[in-house]
């Protein structure tokens, strides 16, 4: 009994040292505790956002509507339809910006959450947009400008000089986007694929924070320049206006048609979410201001009249900066 005396004492003084240890830390062990609780809860929540932004994704195996790219005109119309009004993702902290006063036309939302707008958390962050079709209005690009963004906006048709920096800070360059590289093209305008510009402008190595396309057409070729080349992964805001011309039953716009599903649907395979959709019905609006796409839907598919959709994604599985050969 004597000689476990002393080692019933060490246990002793390490009990009472374990206690004076656990007092004096216990706010920080607690806070920890509060932070792993915090983080479990982030991803739980992380994961139900996921898991409600998977079953928002449309169908793309809906027999009703036959095989994508083998559907009828009215199928293959329908399928878009439903694809554009069904939100994939609900942006909690955003806003419009830019556009016409008189209507708003040329306005587009920015989803400012900071996995998707880094720049709103961290000032020094060299944020980079380049914006297709400007259209007499730059508004929107010189907004984002002013929030310390790089801005390159684009259009061979506007009559101003190529180069020419705006107070705001955004360059203008008077080319266009195409599927070919071309110094005068039919137009005689300068034209450029996507990876071309980022290498002619250096930004090789860069995200590219937000990019604009509205050039009345050929917003589905550029879609596919970003899947073709790799680039979804750098993008983190893609903002188009669709141009949808009818009837769908000729060839070529049964092909647009076609050709848009296809494109968003693997952008969803590659991270992106369709986040906003705006009707721009801004142009009917001296005939009929509460003009809306439903107007047209039942015309479009065998006459000669026009959709046009803005529509607005987020990506969710940014893996690293834009790198073009």
């Amino acid at each position: 009994m004597a000689a476990l005396k002393p080692t019933i004492a060490v246990i002793g003084v390490g009990i009472i040292a374990l206690v004076i240890f656990l007092h004096s830390n216990s706010n920080q062990i607690m806070q920890q505790i509060k932070q792993v609780k915090a983080l479990e809860v982030a991803v739980k929540r992380e994961e139900n956002v996921v898991k409600e932004m998977i079953k928002m994704i449309p169908d793309t195996g809906n027999t009703a509507l036959g095989k994508p790219g083998e559907a009828s005109p009215q199928q293959e119309f329908d399928r878009l339809w439903d694809y554009v009004y069904t939100m994939q993702y609900n942006c909690t902290h955003g806003e419009y910006i830019g556009g016409k006063p008189s209507n708003g036309d040329g306005a587009y939302w920015l989803c400012s959450e900071p996995r998707f707008w880094p720049k709103g958390s961290d000032p020094n962050y060299k944020c980079l947009m380049y914006s297709f079709g400007v259209g007499g209005d730059f508004s929107f690009d010189d907004e984002i400008a002013r929030r310390g963004c790089e801005v390159h906006s684009f259009d061979p048709t506007e009559n101003l000089q190529d180069g020419l920096v705006r107070e705001s800070g955004v360059i203008f360059h008077k080319w266009g986007i195409s599927h070919e590289d071309n110094d005068h093209d039919s137009h005689g305008w300068k034209m450029r694929t996507l990876p071309t510009l980022i290498k002619e402008l250096g930004h090789n190595g860069r995200y590219l924070d937000y990019l604009k396309m509205d050039t009345e057409s050929y917003e589905e070729g550029l879609m596919q320049q970003v899947i073709d080349h790799d680039l979804a992964k750098c993008v983190r805001h893609y903002a188009q206006e669709i141009h949808l011309m009818g009837p769908i039953t000729r060839p070529d716009r049964l092909k647009k048609c076609r050709h848009l599903f296809s494109a968003m649907g693997e952008l969803n395979n590659q991270g992106w979410r369709l986040y906003n959709t705006t009707d721009n019905c801004r142009w009917t609006t001296v005939p009929d201001p509460h003009a809306r796409q439903v107007q047209a839907k039942g015309q479009i598919v065998n006459s000669e009249t026009t959709i046009l959709w803005e529509t607005m994604f987020v990506n969710f599985d940014v893996k690293g900066p834009c790198k073009v050969e």
